[in-house]
């Protein structure tokens, strides 16, 4: 009786055994898994891409010539406009430590494990590096650059088959702005522009309200995420970029570029702007854009003289001759051509 027990313990332990064993967790597979594209250059090989080291972004450096580059200094930098998710852009190629060859450029997606050629034809490579010092470089090319979607992007630099350096660059999605509505009147208006106080003379506290050209804009975010920040100098902007008439009729008009900030010392007035500097997802609001034209009666605190009715109605005729330019941190988001949504 006690051994035919102890076979029948025996019995559950190695069934016990046996049912750990078939039910055990297998580890997930990598849904992300690394595939060369089959026709990369052959001297692409895994190992560029598990040696990447994601913390080393590239960053903006001054090379004490014309203009600031993006991308490792003394080794690889580039001039040119932040790239964006499927828009064509033109880079300036900077090289240290070569005077010539054949460039390749392969792009890696940190988040998808997708490979793409960053070159806008679609190709791999191509020639030309060289063209001797310039920037403080040693070599350059220019070429038009181009990725499919944004995130966290490798862009490994070959030159000649061998792999000369890596830029690792954070790839946004441009945000998605519509101008709903736009419109602009000459306008004499204190709750708008505010006044003037005069500070000497007989007139001494009294106040002179200027003459205005006054822009009034609708932008819709019709993204999915928030653009700006509500931080100083981190949230939306918006300018005027006057066209070459545009800015004929305001020199003719004015005397000056009224467009141009600089160009107001010692007129007395200036110009000014309200907006919010963020925008949610799905929401709208107005943004405004003053620039003063003078005032109507004669001060020395205010040199600058309201013109004539006629010119006056000359300048808001070719107000729209103009881009409406938006900005977050000095980088252009979006740019409306405003001759086509004339009223």
């Amino acid at each position: 009786m006690k051994i035919k027990s102890l076979f029948v313990a025996l019995f559950l332990c190695l069934f016990v055994v046996s049912g750990c064993t078939s039910t055990k967790v297998q580890e997930p597979q990598n849904q992300n898994k690394l595939s060369l594209p089959e026709d990369i250059p052959n001297f692409v090989t895994e190992k560029d891409f598990e040696k990447i080291d994601w913390d080393r972004t590239a960053i903006k450096f001054d090379t004490g010539t014309s203009g600031d580059m993006v991308g490792n200094k003394n080794k690889l930098g580039i001039i040119g406009p932040e790239l964006k998710p499927n828009e064509v852009e033109k880079w300036l190629w900077h090289f240290w430590g070569i005077d010539k060859g054949e460039l390749t450029i392969v792009g890696y997606n940190q988040d998808t494990s997708n490979i793409s050629p960053v070159l806008s034809d679609g190709v791999w490579s191509r020639t030309g590096v060289g063209g001797g010092k310039i920037n403080g470089a040693d070599a350059s090319l220019p070429s038009n650059v181009a990725l499919p979607k944004a995130g966290k992007w490798a862009l490994l630099v070959y030159i000649d088959g061998k792999l000369f350096d890596t830029l690792v660059m954070d790839i946004k999605e441009k945000p998605s702005l519509e101008l709903v509505d736009a419109n602009v009147d000459i306008v004499k208006d204190k709750s708008l522009l505010g006044s003037i106080e005069i500070t000497e003379g007989e007139r001494k506290g009294d106040e002179m309200i200027p003459t205005a050209l006054f822009y009034e804009f609708t932008i819709k975010n019709t993204g999915n995420k928030t653009v700006g920040i509500g931080e100083v100098d981190k949230g939306i902007e918006l300018k005027i970029e006057p066209k070459d008439k545009l800015k004929s009729v305001s020199e003719d008009v004015i005397g000056f570029n009224i467009y141009n900030p600089e160009d107001y010392n010692e007129s007395g007035v200036g110009f000014g702007h309200t907006f919010p500097s963020v925008l949610k997802s799905d929401q709208k609001s107005k943004y405004t854009l003053n620039y003063d034209l003078g005032v109507s009666e004669e001060n020395s605190q205010v040199p600058l003289l309201v013109p004539s009715k006629e010119k006056l109605d000359e300048l808001k005729e070719y107000a729209f001759n103009a881009f409406l330019v938006v900005t977050i941190e000095n980088q252009e988001i979006a740019r409306f051509d405003l001759n086509k949504l004339k009223n």
